[in-house]
């Protein structure tokens, strides 16, 4: 029986580029067996996760689950679904289960493909990608949030970070089975490569292009002046671009840590969770709001070697406008700003 492999995201962990990939090499993966059914102008198959998640972007005029699975049925081989949407019902039984019943219906078994990622660095990777969609709540918050819950609701998407319920909520669903995927341990070097192994397939057939990245970060001057806009509400103020870019003058700063492409960054993880919690908060965007005034124009420099340090924390680190590298005096909490 043929398989409908159905890739889940979880997001920050290069769903993108796989569907970027898929949809130009659409004929290449056809001649090999491998269906990927029309996808919508993303790409990918979101249309068909935000119809189980009730999200308001569903499009009746775009691909919808019925004329998918009229086009599995009609092909002579395995498919693939992709849409880090999917992340959104993992932990709802009933819609795994509505899923798997209509695609077994099709005469097809189902399969879940699962990229994670250590938690910390989902955590980093997510609360900077969602400061790209208005999230203006600190890291701080946000991160004791999904601490206190083991998962994050923004909208109609929902993060999934305790995947021992995942996985507890995959195994109570009959007919449905899935794949966990290490988004640190690829097999070929990329994202794309590695699930052309889990299909079975050469990491080489379609070329070059799975080496494909795509949704790169923000520089850092760039993340923060987003957050202040989402906290706000307003764009910035020509003072506050002014601090910012003062603060971090280069267009990269390497703060940011867990990123496979770094290793030497891995076990730096709690060091950078103390500095996020610190410059994504209330506190930095005063200081730097206060700093746009004419008064606190005065002594601007002091303030802002002043708010630098706090970002550190006072302990025994290097903080330069490119890189940032801590050794702290105490090991970082992720309970130390309100």
């Amino acid at each position: 029986m043929h398989t409908v492999f159905i890739h889940c995201g979880l997001h920050k962990t290069g769903t993108t580029a796989i569907q970027q990939v898929f949809t130009l090499h659409q004929n290449i993966l056809r001649t090999n067996r491998v269906l990927y059914p029309r996808p919508d102008e993303l790409g990918g198959h979101h249309n068909l996760a935000w119809r189980l998640t009730r999200d308001s972007r569903f499009d009746e005029a775009g691909p919808t689950w019925r004329s998918v699975i009229d086009e599995i049925s009609a092909f002579d081989g395995d498919a693939v679904l992709s849409s880090e949407d999917f992340e959104s019902i993992l932990h709802r039984p009933d819609q795994l289960s509505r899923m798997t019943q209509a695609i077994r219906g099709a005469g097809r078994q189902v399969c879940l493909v699962i990229y994670i990622r250590k938690t910390a660095q989902y955590i980093e990777s997510l609360y900077l990608e969602l400061l790209k969609h208005g999230y203006g709540t600190s890291f701080g918050a946000y991160q004791r949030e999904i601490l206190k819950t083991g998962f994050l609701k923004y909208g109609a998407w929902v993060f999934q970070f305790d995947v021992d319920r995942v996985w507890a909520t995959l195994n109570s669903v009959p007919g449905l089975r899935f794949i966990r995927r290490d988004y640190e341990s690829l097999h070929g070097e990329s994202v794309t490569a590695d699930f052309l192994s889990v299909l079975g397939l050469s990491k080489h057939l379609l070329g070059q292009s799975v080496r494909n990245r795509v949704n790169q970060r923000h520089p850092t001057a760039a993340s923060l002046s987003q957050f202040m806009r989402n906290r706000v509400r307003q764009d910035s103020f020509p003072e506050e671009s002014a601090a910012i870019a003062k603060l971090l003058p280069q267009k990269s700063v390497r703060w940011s840590i867990g990123n496979p492409e770094r290793p030497e960054f891995a076990k730096a993880d709690l060091e950078a969770t103390y500095y996020l919690n610190r410059v994504f908060s209330s506190h930095t965007v005063q200081t730097i709001r206060d700093l746009a005034s004419p008064a606190g124009a005065r002594n601007a420099e002091s303030k802002l070697h002043q708010l630098s340090r706090w970002w550190q924390g006072g302990a025994a680190a290097e903080f330069l406008g490119y890189q940032y590298q801590a050794v702290l005096s105490r090991p970082p909490s992720f309970w130390l700003i309100k």
